[in-house]
């Protein structure tokens, strides 16, 4: 019996052992590079006739930091390609702390996407901490149009929408012509929190990334990581006013965090549609 009970104790602890390992092997080398696709319709009265259909991509925070980083970024693209999207719009963070290298392959990656009807990029906080105008030159090497509290109209057929790239959320309604107000806008601002006040403008779709999704999320717990401008808003989906928020988990990792759980980097596909109901599915896109 005592050989029987000390068999089923070392049996048991192998287990604990193989969990706790497999756990922590998941969290470090798993998790950070289990990127997926989320695509989601975003409906709304103001989107016109000709729009339905019209799909937004959406990707943020690359926080590359080494070349191994830069071949996962590759496998992420290409991910984003595959759903041939209208137009694409990146949310800000190049390098990790702002520490570049290697841009001209980043700069080859970035150009191999490829939409008909623009790419547009707005910055982070990452872009700040190094040469600003070196950043901004690599986004636009890369084909995107980089966007500092300034408006583009976008075309598309017989109709149009708006999208606004921001710095701060002080002014977006004086960017914004009388008839720009009355339809459809999208702002692009890198930092979430700024919907509480965007939801009370003209702006109807915000697309932000920041946070990481919080790196570690616990089930009735919630994020472990919540970091300045994105405490109120983490991760996901959020409805105000008949305001859309939309905030990415971004691809890589920042702010020196070197895990994730539950909170899986991503990307966003965003189908434009008046229905009145939302409907969201999510499609995983393997390294």
């Amino acid at each position: 019996m005592r050989i029987k009970r000390k068999i089923k104790g070392i049996c048991l602890l192998f287990v604990i052992v193989c969990v706790i390992f497999a756990s922590g092997y998941y969290v470090l080398r798993v998790s950070p590079y289990h990127f997926h696709i989320i695509s989601q319709d975003v409906s709304n009265s103001l989107i016109p006739e000709e729009f339905i259909g019209f799909k937004i991509g959406f990707f943020s925070d690359l926080d590359i930091s080494t070349s191994e980083d830069l071949d996962y970024l590759e496998s992420c693209i290409n991910s984003i390609n595959n759903e041939q999207c209208d137009m694409i719009i990146f949310g800000g963070d190049i390098y990790e702390n702002g520490n570049a290298f290697d841009q001209e392959r980043l700069i080859s990656l970035l150009d191999s996407i490829q939409v008909p009807y623009g790419k547009f990029a707005v910055l982070g906080e990452n872009e700040f901490m190094t040469n600003l105008e070196d950043s901004i030159n690599l986004l636009e090497s890369g084909g995107f149009e980089v966007l500092r509290n300034e408006v583009r109209t976008i075309y598309y057929e017989s109709s149009t929408i708006t999208l606004v790239g921001m710095e701060s959320s002080s002014n977006l309604d004086s960017l914004l012509t009388l008839d720009q107000q009355s339809g459809f806008v999208i702002a692009a601002i890198h930092q979430p929190d700024y919907f509480t006040n965007l939801a009370n403008t003209s702006m109807d779709l915000q697309l932000s990334g920041h946070t990481g999704g919080g790196f570690i999320q616990i089930p009735f717990v919630g994020p472990l990581v919540k970091l300045e401008g994105g405490e109120t808003y983490v991760s996901g989906r959020y409805e105000q006013n008949n305001k859309t928020l939309i905030v990415s988990n971004g691809i890589g990792l920042g702010h020196q965090q070197q895990y994730r759980f539950n909170a899986r980097p991503d990307a966003y596909v965003l189908t434009l549609s008046k229905r009145t109901n939302a409907t969201v599915s999510s499609s995983d896109a393997s390294n």
